[in-house]
């Protein structure tokens, strides 16, 4: 991922991943998705992630 050295975090994690790998670190994109399915009912009970 780029780093956003707004956050302190970030810089370290920069600074660990360039050690690591002998200052040749690259950028990667992280996708993460799923699927679910809520149902609410005529009651007004649900279930799926909206529910929560």
């Amino acid at each position: 991922m780029n780093h956003n050295f707004m956050y302190s975090s970030d810089k370290w994690k920069a600074k660990v991943a360039n050690t690591i790998t002998v200052n040749n670190a690259k950028p990667f994109l992280v996708r993460i998705s799923w699927d679910d399915k809520t149902v609410i009912d005529k009651q007004g009970g649900s279930c799926g992630w909206l529910s929560d």
